[in-house]
């Protein structure tokens, strides 16, 4: 079912952590959401569909890097050769994936032809976040040395724009 809305939903929950330097627990409230579930764009196991590109067509307009995964180019592709893959991450979000370990690897997935036919999904390959048809595989990944989640103190986390630029020259 479509999410509350593309910007997360209000009132979400309450975190409580220990302080390691004393006895006092401490909390978090949880208040912005999810944006890739509250836009039903994000499937059970983690993947964030594409939402809209940069050359939508008519009557679209793009869409806000909350709701999903969105695609860009500019206008001179043909010279640069540059696409941009760009997603946003609520502070929420953050919390929680650095509660259970962070983030320490990225991927760009694309949709695994021979495997989706296999399956009985032919093209434009549905997308359901219950029960997802489609077979990806990776095909861009990235290891990073240090959390994207980490921050000293976990109630000053603000949303997380992630870039991602593929130079295809």
């Amino acid at each position: 079912p479509a999410g509350i809305s593309e910007e997360g939903a209000s009132s979400v929950g309450l975190l409580y952590y220990k302080n390691l330097d004393g006895p006092t627990v401490s909390s978090v409230t949880l208040s912005a959401g999810s944006y890739p579930n509250e836009a039903s764009s994000m499937d059970t196991k983690g993947f964030i569909n594409m939402i809209m590109s940069s050359v939508p067509t008519a009557g679209y307009s793009m869409s806000s890097a909350a709701s999903g995964l969105t695609l860009s180019a500019s206008s001179d592709f043909s010279s640069n050769g540059t696409i941009e893959y760009s997603t946003k991450l609520s502070k929420d979000d953050l919390v929680c994936l650095n509660a259970f370990g962070g983030i320490f690897k990225m991927g760009l997935w694309t949709i695994d032809m021979n495997e989706s036919l296999l399956a009985g999904n032919t093209p434009p390959f549905a997308f359901s976040v219950l029960d997802n048809p489609r077979k990806y595989r990776l095909f861009c990944r990235k290891g990073i040395s240090r959390d994207l989640t980490y921050i000293s103190d976990v109630t000053k986390y603000e949303d997380l724009t992630i870039k991602w630029r593929l130079h295809f020259l």
